[in-house]
């Protein structure tokens, strides 16, 4: 799900301790962040997306929303939130290629498939990697490297005492992505 800091803590139900960690990156420190949490399934927006959809978005009754991706997705997301509509999106990439930094990068099967494409160009925290780091704060587990890990694992080390390992670059994990369950979002 495509959302904002508001959106995810109207959806998404974490304890105190693991709200203040989405709080403290995403607010505090400016950076982007999959967050993936348990949801409130009885929102009028969970509600829009249907059962099949929802089936397909989430896993184990969490679900992954990017948060803090920019000023553009911040404005879109207030005003789908306002009408209690649900924002999807794809990462626009065939499984397996890779997140996508510019248009240009993009396959042209995802061209062909899309209703719209908006060129913001390069998002500000695209090196080393152009996806968002993701944490599934219900089991506290890494689910991808991405943007601004460095500063992730370091503030979870600091201020938690959670240690996350080492990214072992693009040219080792191309996608980021650990393990099995991570494909799953």
């Amino acid at each position: 799900m495509v959302g904002s800091y508001a959106l995810h803590q109207r959806l998404h139900e974490l304890p105190e301790r693991e709200a203040g960690m989405v709080k403290l990156l995403c607010n505090d420190l400016d950076i982007p962040l999959g967050v993936i949490a348990p949801l409130r399934m009885d929102d009028p927006i969970i509600q829009k997306l249907g059962q099949e959809t929802l089936a397909r978005s989430s896993v184990d009754g969490t679900l992954a929303m990017l948060v803090n991706g920019g000023k553009l997705q911040e404005e879109i997301s207030r005003l789908a939130t306002e009408a209690d509509l649900p924002l999807m999106g794809s990462s626009a990439n065939m499984t397996g290629k890779g997140t996508k930094s510019l248009v240009e990068e993009i396959e042209p099967e995802i061209i062909a498939a899309a209703d719209i494409i908006i060129d913001y160009g390069k998002r500000k925290y695209s090196v080393p990697r152009t996806s968002t780091t993701m944490i599934n704060f219900k089991n506290m587990e890494l689910i991808r490297f991405g943007a601004c890990y460095d500063v992730v694992k370091y503030t979870m080390q600091r201020y938690y005492g959670i240690e996350y390992p080492e990214d072992p670059g693009k040219e080792a994990l191309f996608s980021g992505h650990r393990g099995e369950q991570a494909n799953q979002y």
